[in-house]
């Protein structure tokens, strides 16, 4: 929209990455996504597809690059009896699962971690059908990084939570049959602020699983960067500035779960947004987009408008759920819709006297 010419590689033969291929269609509709990037095709952007970049070499020919690779490989437990036919790391699961090819669980599932993903693969296995799913969460419902009304949607659709429990080893005859868990009590404060979870001996116990799903976190694959002198790094993680998204002196940018870990998707779509004002300056432009391109000029609100809280809205019922991924959350109806809009939601207002 600034004028710039821009062409995206992907890896995969399907644009949207994550959003595309892992985070369940309940939370994201297919048809909403695919006319989002119908407009980012309309505007002029060239997107190719099934097109790894394997060295950054092979992009010298642009004025600018913007890596946004996400975090595409698992964190492992490190537990004895990982490798067992019926344990899957949660990306593939919640690939697996948003492929729709149908694919039916039976039985119990065990999920180990407490994010997002953790609550993305226990939602998915209950609508492919598992007869029971619990989460199993070092920490208590307190320091539990998943957004809290995902946890709330969990719990609703009938999804246990086991706390302060750790896993020691998967045990199995071949196949999974259980995780042996010990109990976790909380001890002193971590460099982040959290209290860590320290194993009580003793403890030990077998929670019975026909599958377990291990979402304890994702890393970024930078093998593509190694060795190049433009990429700085930092604990495994591209090293970006926060204002600008670059990384190092060079034209390289970067931004979403490749330089935060895994997070949200608006926190990478706001990565996206600094870098584009960024590389637009780099490249000799004023950073803003044109006058006639997204927000009017400021103004004062109308009388009315900012007054009155948000309305609820209505959502699936829980029990309905399990019945496939349709979307959780519904539509107001047109009286809502019309209510809903009389309400202030311009952050380029000026503020009141």
């Amino acid at each position: 929209l600034m004028g710039r010419e821009v062409k995206v590689f992907e890896a995969l033969e399907v644009a949207g990455g994550m959003i595309a291929t892992a985070i369940p269609a309940y939370r994201v509709p297919r048809e909403a996504l695919a006319r989002d990037i119908e407009h980012i095709k309309r505007a002029g952007v060239e997107i190719e597809t099934g097109h790894p970049i394997r060295s950054l070499a092979e992009l010298d020919g642009f004025d600018a690059i913007f890596l946004a690779v996400g975090a595409q490989r698992p964190v492992r437990l490190g537990v004895p009896g990982e490798e067992a036919e019926g344990v899957y790391d949660a990306l593939s699961f919640l690939r697996r699962a948003a492929g729709g090819n149908g694919e039916k669980l039976s039985g119990r599932v065990l999920v180990i971690g407490g994010g997002n993903a953790a609550i993305d693969s226990a939602r998915s296995a209950l609508r492919l059908g598992a007869d029971s799913v619990t989460i199993v969460y070092r920490r208590t419902r307190e320091e539990m990084p998943a957004q809290r009304e995902e946890i709330e949607d969990a719990l609703a659709e009938g999804v246990e939570i086991r706390f302060l429990l750790s896993p020691v080893e998967i045990e199995a005859d071949g196949r999974v049959r259980a995780v042996k868990c010990v109990a976790m009590e909380l001890g002193e404060t971590d460099d982040r602020g959290r209290r860590r979870p320290v194993p009580k001996p003793g403890t030990e116990t077998s929670l019975p699983a026909d599958h377990v799903v291990v979402a304890v976190g994702q890393r970024p694959d930078l093998s593509f960067v190694e060795g190049d002198p433009r990429v700085a790094l930092s604990h495994g993680r591209l090293a970006a500035d926060p204002i600008t998204q670059r990384v190092g002196d060079g034209p390289v940018f970067a931004g979403g779960d490749a330089v935060t870990g895994p997070a949200t998707i608006i926190e990478a779509v706001a990565a996206g947004q600094r870098a584009a004002r960024a590389i637009d300056l780099m490249l000799g432009g004023d950073g803003e987009l044109p006058a006639d391109v997204g927000l009017a000029a400021r103004r004062k609100p109308e009388e009315g408008q900012g007054e009155g809280g948000r309305r609820p809205i209505a959502c699936l019922a829980a029990e309905k759920r399990s019945d496939g991924f349709a979307e959780v959350v519904q539509n107001y109806s047109e009286q809502e819709a019309r209510a809903e809009a009389l309400r202030c939601l311009r952050c380029d207002l000026e503020k009141r006297s």
